[in-house]
This record gives C-alpha cells, structure tokens and sequence, in this order.
C-alpha cells in the first residue's frame, strides 16, 4: 500500500489516528480491569493503557514509513512504476522495496579534490569533476539495486533514498581512489605532467565503470 498526502491532509489523519488509537487502547485497558474485577483509577489505566499505546505504535512504525517529499524526488515503487504527483506531499507506504531518487534525473556536476602518494613521497593533489547525467527510470532502477546490495552488505536496514551522487562516493570513490594511488605511487612527481594525470583519470574511468555506471556519470580531471 502507498499513499500520497497534502500536509495538512497528513498531519490532521495523524492526530485523529492517534486519537483514536488512545481512545481505543483506554477502552481496552478499562475493560481489563473490569473483567479483572480491579476498580477503575485513572492512574491504573495509564499503567495498563501506557504500554500497549508504545507497543502498538511500535508495531505500526515497523509495518509502514512516512515519508515527507520534496519537489525534485522521484517515488519509484517496488515493482518499478512511478508514483505521480508526489512534489512536496507526505507519502505513507508498506511497499519495502520503494525507494526514492532524491537528486531527481537532470544534470549537475560536482568536484572533488583528492591527494596522493608519488614513488619518491611527494604529494599530488588532483581535484575531479564528477559530471552526473541527465537519464532515465531504468538506469535508475538497475543502478539502485547495485547501491541497496553494497549498503545492506554493511547495515541490513532498508534502502529508501537513492542519488547518483551517494552511488559514487558510497559505490565508486573508494576504488577509484586506491586504483588513481596504486598508479601515481609508480611514478615520480616530476613525472606527473597534467597530459599524464588525464591519461591515468581516463585510464582509471574507462576501467572502473560498467556501462549502467557510465550512464549515471563521467569522471574527469579538472587541469589546471
């Protein structure tokens, strides 16, 4: 089950759930102690009421997530359709395997300034451009069960939120930079001409990425 909600429409459903389920669990604790033949106080009520009311929204919390949504955030359900109208809703959901893409699907860039290790112990600061595309729903999807398996490999939780930029520095970054170390380790700094830089970022790029990574994003060296 999934659903999409104003905020006002959210919040009020909220507070008349709660009160409901208060309602409700009060009637219940009341009807123990009457069944049990234990006069009726309202501090005994609580006592019985309290525990079930913590459990019960316990329970609920396991069974459904409520999501606050922005205007960028695509909502793509477990079996891979899209959920429309969504910008700045509230979205209530059993569904475990949706998941949304927060950086949305047009381009952006970003940069990142790394630094390493030459043979004779000099240091190389590089700075990359990591250019994100603008794709597509399946590229999305097929990338995404890539980043839940590496991330569930480390924590077991589910996977709700997916980016390309989270892909890269949860997915990519490590390896690209130990293969960019392993291969400025084998030369010496005056060797590391700005021609010789972009050869091994290309090199490295080509290498690293499969082809549904490559329609996610481009690394590039930013020269100087």
């Amino acid at each position: 089950m999934t659903i999409v909600l104003s905020a006002i429409l959210f919040y009020f459903l909220n507070v008349l759930f709660f009160l409901f389920v208060v309602s409700l669990l009060s009637f219940i604790s009341v009807s123990i102690l009457l069944l049990l033949k234990i006069e009726i106080r309202q501090w005994l009520v609580l006592l019985v009421a309290l525990p079930i009311i913590i459990g019960t929204q316990f329970f609920l919390d396991k069974q459904m997530d409520a999501i606050e949504l922005r205007e960028t955030d695509i909502v793509i359900k477990g079996n891979g359709e899209i959920v429309k109208n969504t910008a700045n809703k509230h979205l209530v959901t059993t569904d475990k395997d949706l998941f949304i893409a927060i950086d949305g699907i047009k381009p952006y860039e970003e940069k990142f300034s790394y630094t390493f290790q030459t043979e004779d112990g000099q240091q190389q600061a590089i700075d990359i451009l990591i250019s994100f595309h603008e794709t597509d729903m399946e590229t999305i999807r097929n990338n995404f069960q890539v980043f839940k398996e590496v991330l569930q490999s480390i924590d077991n939780d589910p996977v709700r939120y997916f980016s390309r930029y989270s892909y890269y520095t949860d997915v990519v970054e490590s390896r690209l930079q130990s293969e960019i170390s392993e291969k400025v380790a084998s030369l010496k700094k005056e060797e590391l001409t700005t021609a010789i830089m972009v050869n091994i970022i290309e090199t490295v790029g080509a290498q690293l990425l499969n082809d549904e990574e490559r329609k996610l994003f481009s690394i590039e060296l930013i020269s100087e």
